[in-house]
């Protein structure tokens, strides 16, 4: 865990870490904290995300981005084509489509943990 201690005064800290605590009174028994110590970390630094709903929700949103690029390619024919220059056709489309349902269910069951969803409904 990186401490107040470790860093320049001024620094700034994009905390990426998500490391789950026992917290017993939290509905899941638990809470997710950095891989820094916020509370001595907060008065040295010039700036420091929090964990959560620091960096995650801009994952997020660039992982949905990416997999309706990807899903889009596929659609219009073009996935494993190079942006630029001669197409090629895509040997492996089974592995893309793959890719893509994959990505598409793990930011589904994402957003349902951070939104605090049911399994059932997706609300």
């Amino acid at each position: 865990m990186l401490l107040g201690s470790w860093i320049k005064p001024g620094a700034v800290i994009i905390d990426v870490g998500t490391n789950p605590i026992d917290d017993s009174s939290k509905k899941l028994g638990y809470r997710l904290v950095g891989d820094c110590d916020f509370e001595s970390c907060q008065p040295v630094a010039g700036a420091i995300t929090a964990v959560p709903g620091g960096v995650g929700p801009m994952t997020i949103a660039l992982l949905l981005k990416n997999t309706l690029a990807s899903a889009q390619r596929f659609v219009e024919g073009t996935a494993g084509q190079k942006k630029s220059g001669e197409a090629r056709p895509q040997p492996h489309w089974s592995t893309i489509v793959l890719g893509t349902l994959a990505g598409a269910a793990v930011v589904k069951g994402v957003a349902r943990r951070l939104l605090g969803g049911s399994k059932t409904t997706g609300r």
